[in-house]
């Protein structure tokens, strides 16, 4: 029950609703009625700008606008015709481009969770202090469930092509921001279980 609220206080903030919640139901609501084309376009300029503005995240935030870029770029310049094919296929490459990350960022001992949940929870940072080894070590084997987590994420786009507009806007939106919020309560439930375990000082 705790991890559930400390789930919302995360989520249920100015960050987690311009940078989540907002872009999604604003891309299926453009996909459903100016089509997948339009909805890219937007979505993608939004998400460049809000990159921009929220560099909570430090030298990461880079990595979002990259892939921000590269939706603008395939919207402006493949055919609409290819369009779901291209976006399919960009899923399975931010897909794995993003499990590559993570990867890299844990074994230079900055866990993508932990960037982002110290982003939204500055306290944690406290944590590290007493224990830095150890606090890394769990971010770490967080970032290793994120990774083989986007992997099935990829292979399971790989196999999305034939689908409607509206039901590839919908997967992709399922794949998204559910998805996520998914990998931040593991990452919360996780982390909470074997802080406590190691008796860091600093409840979660």
């Amino acid at each position: 029950m705790q991890n559930l609220k400390i789930l919302s206080a995360t989520l249920l903030n100015k960050t987690a609703l311009l940078t989540v919640f907002l872009p999604s139901l604003c891309y299926l609501y453009l996909t459903q009625f100016v089509g997948l084309l339009v909805a890219t376009v937007v979505l993608a300029l939004y998400s460049i700008i809000v990159d921009l503005y929220f560099k909570i995240m430090g030298k990461f935030v880079y990595v979002l606008l990259a892939f921000s870029v590269i939706d603008l770029v395939i919207s402006i310049w493949v055919s609409e015709q290819y369009l779901q094919t291209m976006l399919a296929l960009k899923v399975q490459i931010y897909a794995g481009q993003s499990a590559l990350v993570f990867l890299v960022f844990a074994l230079l001992k900055k866990p993508v969770p932990m960037l982002m949940a110290e982003a939204f929870a500055p306290a944690l940072r406290n944590l590290k202090g007493q224990n830095a080894q150890g606090y890394i070590r769990v971010w770490q084997q967080v970032s290793t469930v994120w990774v083989i987590t986007f992997v099935a994420k990829a292979i399971v786009f790989h196999f999305s092509d034939g689908f409607s507009e509206a039901t590839f806007a919908l997967i992709n939106s399922l794949a998204g921001w559910p998805l996520h919020i998914g990998l931040v309560y593991f990452a919360i439930a996780y982390s909470r279980n074997k802080f406590e375990q190691s008796d860091f000082a600093v409840r979660l």
